[in-house]
């Protein structure tokens, strides 16, 4: 078993969030606009569904930032 204290596990982690969060990033959206179609679609619901996916990409994207600080980390470490 890894070592869970060890930068590399920590990138390697943070690594499997960021490819979880990019997949809801992708299919949230696309989920909400095909519920939102059924009664029609308004100005209002491509709003919301914006935000949204603005909201899913800003966490992407800080995950992202995230876990290549940490591996960059490790390898200054080494």
């Amino acid at each position: 078993m890894p070592d869970p204290i060890s930068i590399e596990f920590a990138a390697a982690q943070m690594a499997r969030i960021h490819r979880i969060l990019r997949w809801v990033a992708v299919l949230v959206p696309l989920a909400l606009l095909a519920m939102i179609s059924v009664d029609g679609i308004s100005l209002t619901d491509i709003g919301v569904t914006a935000f949204v996916a603005a909201m899913l990409w800003l966490f992407v994207f800080l995950a992202w930032f995230t876990a290549d600080a940490i591996r960059r980390a490790a390898e200054r470490r080494e």
